[in-house]
This record gives structure tokens, C-alpha cells and sequence, in this order.
């Protein structure tokens, strides 16, 4: 995926997981991915998400229960 594309597919489906962001980090965490998008700058986005991804509870996002937004928040990270 393109650096376009990725920003695109971010625009298009952030607010599917922004909730979860919200409900466990500070909004500053929130507020920094926005600053970076803004910035255009993929590489500090993913480290961000990369951090939430890690510090989310396995019990509660995983494939298998598959919360809302849960998808598109991997295929950026991922990607």
C-alpha cells in the first residue's frame, strides 16, 4: 500500500476505532496520531499504533472477538 493509500484507508475508517483509543489511552495519544496524519508522517503513526496495539488487552481485541474497528486498526498497523 502506497503512503496515499495508507492515509486514505486511515481517513476513511478512523473513527470505527477511535473509541477504543479513547477508552484506554489518553486523548493525547489520540491527538498525537491526528498531528502526524496531518504531518503526513506514516513512520511516527504506525510506532504509535504499534504501542497500542501492544498495550490493548489480548482478552478483549483479538481475531477472535473482533471488536469494532478492530480490522482496519490491524490492516494499518500491519501494512
Amino acid at each position: 500500500m502506497t503512503d496515499a493509500e495508507w492515509f486514505a484507508y486511515y481517513d476513511e475508517h478512523k473513527l470505527a476505532f477511535k473509541w477504543f483509543i479513547l477508552g484506554y489511552f489518553q486523548a493525547d495519544v489520540w491527538m498525537g496520531l491526528e498531528k502526524n496524519r496531518l504531518a503526513k508522517d506514516r513512520g511516527k503513526m504506525v510506532i504509535t499504533m504499534n504501542k497500542i496495539w501492544f498495550h490493548l488487552p489480548d482478552n478483549r481485541f483479538n481475531i477472535i472477538r473482533n471488536p469494532l474497528g478492530w480490522s482496519e486498526f490491524l490492516n494499518l498497523v500491519e501494512e
